[in-house]
């Protein structure tokens, strides 16, 4: 009677030890994953942070490039104005007679 509880008792702890131990090894495979996905998530997140510096300085290289254009711009306009202003004073009759023809 012993013998055949003894029996009964490794047959059914077979089931649970290889439970147990499939258990243990996918929690083990999990950790390595998450170990090696952490190496490869920090190494995303430092691409991303070089883009976004590379990004910043190219929008700073356009920006300083509009506003260069802008100031030549502006430094035209104004020449433009002083002349159109100093031509009107200068001789108004002339421009006149110049239109009628």
């Amino acid at each position: 009677m012993v013998f055949a509880l003894a029996v009964m008792g490794i047959i059914m702890a077979v089931p649970i030890v290889a439970i147990l131990t499939s258990h243990w090894r996918a929690v083990l495979e999990l950790k390595l994953q998450h170990r090696a996905q952490g190496g490869n998530a920090s190494e995303a997140i430092e691409a991303l942070r070089r883009e976004m510096d590379e990004l910043r300085d190219t929008s700073t290289r356009f920006d300083v490039s509009f506003d260069t254009a802008l100031q030549r711009m502006e430094d035209r306009m104004s020449a433009i104005e002083q002349r159109v202003s100093r031509a009107d004073q200068a001789s108004p009759e002339v421009l006149n007679l110049s239109r009628r023809d």
